[in-house]
């Protein structure tokens, strides 16, 4: 497997945070490229660099949620009913 570059990974990871954090203050439709690029302390052309828009940036957001909730649902079918709702509540 290819080692990913850490900066990348910080990056990206940066300007998840930010649209969640921004998604927490106002509408999506609202929140702008250069708006995500202030929270995330980047220039706009980074953004372009990892994603195509800001919906593109949103998918791969939910993805990764969805992908993560995937695992931790196959987790907890390998434990004990009442150790496996433990994660959920």
């Amino acid at each position: 497997m290819a080692k990913v570059d850490r900066r990348i990974v910080k990056t990206q990871q940066s300007m998840k945070k930010a649209v969640i954090e921004l998604m927490t203050e106002k509408s999506f439709d609202d929140i702008t490229i250069q708006d995500i690029a202030d929270r995330a302390n980047i220039n706009r052309g980074t953004i372009y660099l990892h994603y195509q828009d800001k919906f593109d940036l949103l998918d791969k957001l939910i993805e990764t949620h969805i992908n993560e909730l995937g695992e931790l649902g196959e987790w907890a079918c390998k434990l004990d009913w009442s150790n496996a709702l433990v994660p959920f509540f």
